[in-house]
């Protein structure tokens, strides 16, 4: 028993020194020898000490003392492709799906940033909008009553800040910090043109509305143009 447990703590210990000494023998492997001092294709490229580190149908991915490249078996001496086993229909199969592939990836890369572009120029939009509406629009609170094609329906009220007085301890009435109310911001209820995407039905919403009324559109109730509608901007846009 005590044969097995010294065996057991001789391998332990063991153990990290052979790790240690199995990764410092493949950090000190070489890298694979050149297979072509020189490797000169048809277009005039040259490359020298080439190691070869794949083959592809249509192409050999290489190692050079430039760095790596793909050097394309079309473009290699005729000796060269044979050894390779270069079949030109299945090269230019694989080719035309690679140039396929190539193309739809610079597509979605291009459609990814124009949409961060338009992105980019919304936000800062929406930014100088409510700079604008901080100093001209008034201030509101809203509840989403229903989401219509035109905007959003609210029932809206102003925020006002309304001055009070302090009585003083010596019995002096002195300016206190001023009160927070809510004002309807009118008599029914209002439509936000531009909402916020995402925004829903019995949700609040809170921003500036411009004091301006663009138009007005049909209440459904009555059927009559009577509901005012204004632009906005989101406190948090």
């Amino acid at each position: 028993m005590l044969r097995k447990h010294a065996s057991l703590l001789l391998v332990s210990a063991l153990c990290p020194l052979l790790t240690l000494l199995a990764e410092e023998a493949a950090k000190a492997m070489p890298e694979k020898a050149a297979d072509y001092p020189e490797l000169v294709t048809t277009k005039g490229e040259i490359f020298r000490q080439v190691a070869v580190t794949r083959v592809e149908a249509d192409a050999l991915l290489v190692r050079h003392e430039g760095g790596m490249a793909r050097i394309s078996l079309f473009d290699l001496s005729p000796e060269l492709q044979a050894r390779y086993d270069f079949d030109p229909v299945v090269a230019l199969k694989r080719y035309r799906e690679n140039l396929a592939t190539q193309r739809e990836l610079r597509k979605t890369a291009l459609l990814e940033a124009e949409k961060r572009h338009a992105a980019a120029i919304r936000i800062e939009a929406a930014r100088e909008r409510l700079e604008v509406a901080k100093a001209e629009w008034i201030p509101v609170e809203a509840t989403v009553i229903l989401i219509r094609e035109e905007g959003a329906l609210l029932s809206a009220k102003r925020i006002e800040m309304v001055p009070t007085r302090v009585r003083s301890t010596l019995g002096f009435l002195n300016e206190g910090p001023p009160e927070r109310t809510l004002v309807a911001f009118s008599t029914g209820p209002v439509l936000l043109m531009d909402p916020p995407e995402g925004l829903r039905a019995g949700q609040k919403w809170r921003g500036y509305l411009n004091p301006v009324t663009e138009r007005f559109v049909i209440d459904r109730a009555t059927g009559l143009p009577t509901v005012p509608a204004h632009r906005g901007a989101s406190a948090a846009p």
